[in-house]
């Protein structure tokens, strides 16, 4: 899908077709200049290549090499070959022309053609085998390639985003997406590509609507521009989002038809992928006979392919429907789709179905069996190691989580009082607590081992509303209990609100750029943690951050007095006054921004109301300053 051939123009300008260069021969004879004949023939298995007719364009480019005159056309057709001999399964043969390029390229310094065939070795080659690891560090070298080269192409954030996207890295995958946006031309190749990966992402996500969108924006791109390649995946993320919204008959269709595409293409590699797809729809619609047959088949292939990551795929599917059905060999199919997952490292797949996935596990975990709770032992242990989704925390005027892109109901932080626990962990030094603080701060009323109990129970239920399916003896990922501490973790990329309105307030302030303020403020929407309001360890945050709100919302007054805009400084003065009606410093900014509009009386009535509320509230006068600078109103 992510093949690259544009580029090769750029590096042999020979294979954008041109006046002079013949066609060869149709009745096969020989043109008299053979330099003319081999570029008009890798003219015509360039084309080929961009339209998926693979076997011609190897039957073009495999008998001759090129002329020892041209050397960069002859790496073009080694990649062109490699590429070809890639989608038609070839995958070895595709490594070998690609490494032989690689080698040339860096000899004769090549930089383009050095990107190009790093770019298509891990999307051609890597992502295939499922080396995912190599195919990101291979991308890398090529964006760094592209970039000494001038090019900024959209490459490598593609190949980013479709390898996050199998791990079940959202978040990443979301932001190369948007590091993607500026390289895309509308009604392009490229632009399919973008629409199928936001596709995805979207699915991912339950975010439907958007899902059908991208798909029709994709499938529209390339009906009219032919591209065969993206025309199966997206037919099969087409057929995923019918299953998703519950529309069988319809998935049914544009599964079958992915299928029957890919073999017309005969692409192996995605005749596996539609094969599966295939497969999950037959199962859903309880055709259990025909979806194995059908999985069987594309486990076969990806095997004969040496695509690890699709074979594990597949054989978790056999070893989930096979359990389900209390089919008689569900055990050892479950040991060997733990055999493959392990060998490649592919523990993120459990991750990602992890509802399905996790029970399955608990379930064999109890096995009468030694050997196959060993082995969903190893799993368990695998799967400590995949970061869990990153969690969304807001706590400025209400609390809610999203777990990724999914909202935890607010029902459950009532249970048990782990919503209370999860606060008090949120707002500790390094999220973490002594067993004791936590109980004096969470029942100072109970004894110490109805306390303890409480403290269990509470824990437990925080646990079980972070991870739902997570099998017992696989250890929180998000809570971390251990001897005498508990602390809470925040997987990478997770978003605490105030943190950030904390961080950017501050960066705003010693920066005075009233935009940046005005942004920074905005995150601000009301006090902390509100039904915690009685709680004695939320009061110092609490009051640090409106402390910070307030002089936010003074500092960008005094900033809006400096620019002359003089409505909008005053609105902000007004809104410090009316959440602390002693603020000083807000009372100065509004005198000052009254007298430059010429509104003396007023300046003096927003003193005299500042006067009154600190004799009547704290027996006290205001500052100097300011009785000097209604003192020289006064005398005006």
């Amino acid at each position: 899908m992510l093949a690259e051939i544009d580029l090769l123009r750029a590096a042999v300008p020979a294979l954008t077709p041109q006046m002079g260069i013949a066609a060869p021969d149709p009745e096969g004879g020989t043109p008299t200049d053979e330099t003319t004949a081999y570029l008009a023939t890798l003219q015509q298995a360039y084309l080929h290549t961009q339209v998926g007719d693979h076997a011609a364009a190897i039957s073009l480019l495999q008998p001759r090499e090129a002329p020892p005159s041209l050397p960069q056309e002859e790496s073009a057709r080694q990649i062109l070959l490699a590429v070809n001999f890639a989608r038609s399964g070839q995958l070895e043969e595709a490594e070998k022309k690609f490494h032989r390029v690689l080698a040339n390229s860096f000899s004769s310094d090549q930089k383009i053609l050095g990107a190009v065939t790093l770019h298509n070795l891990a999307c051609c080659v890597w992502i295939p085998r499922g080396k995912f690891h190599l195919a990101l560090s291979y991308g890398e070298q090529a964006s760094f390639l592209f970039t000494q080269s001038g090019i900024s192409h959209w490459g490598f954030p593609a190949l980013q985003t479709l390898i996050y996207l199998t791990m079940g890295d959202r978040r990443q995958a979301r932001n190369r997406l948007l590091e993607m946006v500026n390289k895309v031309e509308p009604a392009t190749r490229i632009a399919s590509i973008y629409y199928y990966l936001w596709a995805r992402l979207s699915l991912d996500d339950q975010e439907f609507d958007k899902a059908h969108e991208y798909l029709r924006l994709g499938l529209r791109i390339v009906t009219q521009n032919r591209h065969p390649d993206l025309d199966i995946l997206l037919r099969i993320e087409q057929s995923r989002y019918y299953r998703k919204t519950g529309r069988p008959s319809l998935a049914m269709e544009w599964a079958e038809e992915a299928f029957r595409r890919a073999q017309d293409r005969k692409i192996p590699y995605y005749i596996g992928q539609a094969a599966v797809e295939v497969a999950q729809v037959w199962h859903e619609n309880q055709e259990s006979a025909r979806a194995f047959d059908m999985l069987e088949y594309a486990s076969e292939l990806f095997a004969s392919l040496h695509c690890e990551y699709e074979l594990a795929r597949a054989a978790y599917l056999s070893a989930l429907w096979k359990f389900q059905c209390h089919h008689p060999q569900a055990e050892q199919a479950w040991k060997l789709a733990v055999q493959v997952i392990s060998r490649g490292g592919y523990a993120f797949l459990l991750e990602k179905d992890q509802e399905r996935a996790f029970h399955l596990i608990s379930s064999w975990m109890r096995s009468g069996t030694p050997e196959t709770r060993q082995v969903s032992g190893q799993i368990l242990r695998a799967l400590a190691n995949v970061p869990p989704p990153p969690l969304r925390i807001v706590t400025l005027g209400r609390f809610a989580v999203w777990k990724g892109h999914i909202p935890i109901p607010s029902k459950a932080w009532l249970r048990r009082r782990a919503g209370e626990l999860f606060r008090f962990l949120l707002l500790q030094p390094e999220r973490k607590a002594g067993r004791e603080v936590v109980l004096e701060a969470l029942w100072p009323e109970h004894d110490a081992h109805s306390a303890a109990d409480l403290l269990h129970q509470s824990t437990s239920a925080l646990r079980h509303i972070l991870e739902p399916d997570l099998p017992e003896k696989l250890p929180s990922r998000y809570l971390n209990y251990e001897g005498e501490e508990i602390r809470l973790v925040l997987p990478a990329g997770s978003i605490v609100d105030f943190e950030v309105f904390r961080t950017q307030l501050r960066s705003a302030v010693a920066s005075r750029r009233a935009d940046a303020l005005q942004e920074a403020l905005d995150l601000y929407q009301g006090e902390l943690l509100p039904m915690d309001r009685y709680r004695e360890w939320t009061d110092a945050l609490r009051t640090r951050l409106a402390e910070l709100y307030l002089e936010g919302l003074v500092t960008l007054a005094s900033l809006f007095l400096e620019q002359e805009r003089f409505t909008d400084a005053l609105d902000r003065v007004y809104q410090a006054l009316h959440l602390d009606p002693w603020n000083e410093e807000a009372v100065r900014v509004g005198m000052l921004t009254y007298l430059k509009l010429g509104s003396a009386p007023y300046a003096l009535r927003l003193y005299r109301r500042l006067v009154e509320v600190l004799n009547r509230e704290l027996g006290i006068n205001p500052r100097r300053d300011l009785q000097e600078l209604a003192e020289s109103i006064q005398n005006r």
